[in-house]
């Protein structure tokens, strides 16, 4: 797919049309359907055209979407930034909306290739720099192409891309990871068009606590899950530290990043684990996490306060305890509610469901 920030149309690899208006029209089903063709549902790459933004944007509010991602000449907010000054741009509405730094937590499972230059007359190289550190900060798997010396159309002028298409080449989409961490901001959807940004990969619904509607949403307002499945029997995402000096072509760069490396191989069980931050309501989609709603699970969960619950599945008759007291647990049409569990701060809560006797 490819993504054009300031474009109104662009064409993706298979030939469709994708329109890339800062991403306000670009459609889920259009998503969906790029990279059919040539690489597959579960090997769609994200990579700009004349658009490093949206490849930050599109890619960290669905990561679920693609494989790998590469952004060229990359603002990380929809504006000019000399970070740390604030970002500029024309449109005062969408700056707070548009800085997709808030989001980086999102990109836990999709690696980044990000290629800038320090002589880029559009797009200043600190601002680039402050979006790498978050990536690094956080552990998230990327690679950092600095070029010492290129302005900003002199690799679309050279016309060489071979280390991207190694980047972006034979590396498929795990649908089901064994660690999600999504961020949400109300700001960030786009009610207009019925886009609403509430989770990805087997995480849905999020529902932030404070203020969960973007018209009364603050700038920094926010809820986060970070939930790992046992279900699974896969690998905990990890990455180690890497550098070293590119040579070209077309130019040389110094490259720093994380690269993706063998995690811990997490104990399989009917169980998963969930730290949550200022959010009302999350879903799980039990399936997906490999988790039998037909035996007894169990589920450690942190968090900062009360929250609902729903899990995915077809549960017989249960009872469910929250740190060995009753809790209420409400059948639904495809799953079970469990509305309101007390979830406090500084605390391991210890959530069983079992079926219920006979």
């Amino acid at each position: 797919t490819t993504a054009a920030a300031c474009r109104p149309t662009s064409t993706n690899t298979t030939g469709s049309t994708i329109s890339g208006s800062v991403g306000t029209n670009l459609s889920y089903a259009t998503i969906q359907e790029a990279g059919s063709g040539i690489y597959g549902p579960n090997k769609r790459p994200i990579t700009p055209k004349n658009g490093g933004y949206l490849t930050f944007r599109l890619g960290l509010l669905m990561p679920d979407k693609f494989a790998r991602a590469s952004a060229y000449n990359p603002p990380p907010a929809y504006a000019i930034w000399p970070y740390p000054a604030a970002p500029v741009n024309g449109d005062p509405a969408f700056t707070e909306p548009g800085i997709t730094t808030k989001i980086v937590e999102n990109g836990l499972n999709l690696p980044y290739e990000i290629v800038a230059g320090d002589t880029d007359e559009e797009v200043p190289i600190s601002g680039v720099r402050h979006q790498v550190d978050r990536f690094d900060a956080l552990g998230n798997p990327y690679r950092f192409y600095e070029h010492p010396v290129a302005n900003h159309t002199a690799r679309s002028m050279a016309d060489e891309w071979g280390q991207t298409r190694d980047w972006l080449d034979n590396y498929a989409l795990d649908p089901n990871p064994a660690e999600v961490r999504y961020k949400r901001y109300p700001i960030m959807d786009l009610p207009q068009l019925r886009y609403h940004f509430d989770g990805a990969y087997w995480v849905d619904d999020l529902a932030v606590r404070s203020h969960d509607q973007p018209a009364s949403a603050g700038p920094n307002e926010f809820g986060m899950v970070d939930a790992t499945t046992y279900g699974l029997g896969k690998r905990r995402p990890a990455t180690a530290p890497e550098s070293f000096l590119y040579p070209g072509p077309p130019f040389p760069a110094t490259v720093k990043g994380r690269k993706p490396v063998p995690g811990a191989v997490l104990p399989r069980g009917n169980a998963f684990d969930a730290a949550f931050t200022n959010l009302a309501y999350a879903g799980f989609d039990l399936g997906r996490m490999g988790v039998s709603p037909s035996e007894p699970i169990h589920a450690q969960l942190r968090g900062d306060g009360p929250i609902t619950l729903w899990l995915s599945g077809p549960f017989p008759r249960v009872s469910a305890r929250l740190d060995g007291r009753a809790v209420s647990a409400v059948h639904t049409r495809h799953g079970l509610r469990l509305p309101d569990l007390a979830v406090t701060a500084g605390a391991a809560h210890q959530l069983e469901i079992a079926p219920a006797a006979p």
